[in-house]
């Protein structure tokens, strides 16, 4: 952490997902970014999504500091869209 933050670099988990003509590919890993990304500008529990689209260009939302509540809803939404694909 030391040396990353020596060459101006951060640590933050980043969920990404791409929908291609053969279907959606998600992850979720740890990844070095430059401080200047704007991944790694969000402080905190705060996040932020970006969607790269080809007729608006990028465009994103910002959560800052998000509550219990937004979590719990977040989850559940998870869990919901979980059971809608796995029978």
């Amino acid at each position: 952490m030391r040396q990353f933050a020596a060459e101006g670099k951060t640590v933050r988990l980043i969920s990404r997902g791409k929908r291609s003509r053969r279907g959606v590919s998600l992850r979720v890993r740890a990844e070095v970014l430059n401080r200047q990304d704007l991944l790694a500008s969000v402080p905190g529990t705060s996040n932020l999504v970006l969607f790269h689209t080809d007729l608006m260009g990028t465009f994103g939302t910002v959560s800052l500091s998000p509550g219990v509540e937004q979590t719990a809803y977040g989850v559940f939404a998870d869990l919901i869209d979980i059971r809608r694909v796995i029978p």
